[in-house]
């Protein structure tokens, strides 16, 4: 029988599986509140959550402050991705924002949608702004 991480990397790679693996996306707070029925969310409850699903990977999002413009790529790590990937067998990986949505949060929605024709170099180098912070 795979561990998780082993059964995700398989599938991955067009392998055969013991069984299909499973993930979701987004687990809100919310419902682990209400599972759970406990006062706070953190990874212990998060962890618990997953594991009465029977996930084999877990999905990581940034959270991050910014005023203008993107944050700093330091300020960009999932929180709790060391518990993750080295107190839990889950597959675990992060979900980072494309050029899209960094434009919308930080340009609205019908600015983003002229910059390509208003200004091709401004759009260009927020394109490459994403791919530094996300690589």
């Amino acid at each position: 029988m795979s561990t998780s991480r082993e059964r995700v990397a398989l599938a991955i790679r067009h392998c055969i599986t013991d069984r299909i693996p499973k993930g979701e996306l987004c687990i809100d707070d919310a419902v682990i509140l209400r599972d759970l029925q406990c006062e706070r969310v953190s990874f212990p409850e998060r962890y618990e959550f997953v594991k009465r699903l029977g996930l084999d990977l877990v999905c990581l999002a940034p959270e991050y402050q910014h005023e203008n413009g993107l944050p700093e790529s330091d300020t960009c790590i999932p929180p709790d991705l060391d518990r993750w990937t080295m107190e839990t067998q889950l597959f675990s990986f992060a979900l980072l924002d494309g050029v899209f949505g960094w434009g919308m949060r930080t340009l609205g929605y019908e600015e983003f949608f002229k910059l390509p024709m208003r200004s091709p170099q401004v759009f260009t180098s927020l394109l490459k702004e994403v791919e530094k912070l996300n690589i």
